[in-house]
């Protein structure tokens, strides 16, 4: 029997899948709720969107995650394509079998199971990176110190974000962004 495998996605995976382009369906905007955000500085120095774990408590700060199923042969297929359009280890890929009987303190894990049971969905996956930032004034701050190819990059990865990925701190990043063109002119 095949297994329905899903992935999640919250960023620049939705416009621009890469290798997965080929063996995944398409975007669906009714993924689990997650504490995502703008935290993570990424190699090229923008900020790109993660599992955010100071939101664990918040729920208000959550988001719909977006997933599409993916088809391959084997889970460990989907997870080393993901890892390779990720460009990080394979120890970086989140992988949850959801369960009826599941009891757990995460959080996160319970949002996902409550919501592949519902869809009927065997396994579940997503990259599954650190944040790089301890909290929002630190975001913030990094934002407002952004200049040249570094501020190019993060302007067209927070505004090509879906409009539905509207973290807690996606305005204020905006009107920074935008601020910091009218400044310039």
């Amino acid at each position: 029997m095949t297994k329905k495998i899903a992935v999640l996605a919250w960023g620049s995976l939705i416009d621009n899948p890469g290798v997965l382009s080929t063996i995944i369906d398409k975007w669906n905007p009714d993924g689990p709720k997650l504490p995502i955000e703008f935290a993570r500085k990424s190699n090229d120095g923008r900020l790109t969107l993660v599992i955010f774990g100071n939101y664990i408590t918040i729920a208000e700060r959550w988001i719909k995650a977006y997933w599409s199923f993916i088809y391959t042969n084997s889970i460990d297929t989907s997870i080393s394509f993901l890892a390779e359009r990720e460009k990080c280890p394979l120890s970086r890929i989140g992988l949850f079998y959801p369960k009826n009987d599941f009891t757990s303190e995460d959080e996160i894990l319970k949002s996902i199971n409550v919501w592949a049971l519902k869809k009927e969905i065997d396994a579940v996956m997503w990259t599954n990176l650190p944040a790089t930032f301890n909290n929002e004034d630190e975001i913030l701050n990094y934002i407002l110190c952004l200049k040249g190819d570094v501020y190019r990059k993060a302007y067209k990865y927070i505004f090509s974000t879906p409009i539905q990925t509207k973290t807690y701190l996606r305005e204020k990043i905006e009107k920074i962004l935008l601020d910091s063109i009218v400044k310039k002119t």
